[in-house]
């Protein structure tokens, strides 16, 4: 991805990746003190789901202390039936 700066296109770095999919900066930081390269890094953030978007799916699934387990994966296999 490319962003307009200054009149001049330049890439994301791996940070703003990683900040886009939720992340923190020390998420980050973890990764590049530990030796992992920037491509690797690049890679991590495009396999990963956006936190948030997670979070908003498991509220949708999950009531604490309403449902059993077999309740949940029925309404989990509704939802993915209707995609």
């Amino acid at each position: 991805m490319k962003v307009l700066t200054n009149g001049r296109y330049r890439k994301l770095t791996p940070k703003e990746y990683f900040r886009l999919m939720g992340f923190s900066d020390s998420d980050y930081e973890l990764l590049a003190m530990n030796g992992i390269s920037k491509t690797q890094i690049y890679k991590m953030a495009g396999n990963s789901i956006v936190v948030t978007v997670l979070e908003h799916l498991f509220k949708q699934i999950y009531t604490p202390g309403t449902q059993s387990i077999d309740s949940l994966k029925k309404k989990s296999l509704d939802i993915l039936n209707t995609l």
